[in-house]
């Protein structure tokens, strides 16, 4: 995880964030693929034939003035990235 880039998340966004990280990491354990939205961590599912749990029981709201956290899966689904960025100055922050 880059700490420059998750310190610049205002209040309580850092802590979502990798609290938002490591739910995906349990989903894909689960799962053996990464959600197809952050949405999928709040509810339980079958993935390819397997029972997923819910990772978390809702999503948190993103810092004030910061877009809703987005999850975008990377190289071949073998890594992930969850984004968000700031409405008023259009400062992006990216995790891992």
């Amino acid at each position: 995880m880059h700490r420059s880039r998750v310190s610049r998340v205002p209040g309580h966004g850092r802590e979502d964030v990798r609290t938002l990280a490591s739910a995906t990491a349990v989903y894909a354990a689960h799962a053996g693929v990464f959600p197809a939205s952050l949405n999928d961590l709040v509810v339980a599912s079958t993935v390819n034939g397997k029972a997923v749990p819910a990772s978390m029981s809702q999503l948190p709201p993103p810092p004030l003035n910061w877009t809703a956290y987005v999850l975008t899966p990377l190289t071949e689904g073998t890594t992930f990235r969850i984004t968000t960025s700031s409405v008023k100055d259009n400062k992006a922050v990216s995790i891992p």
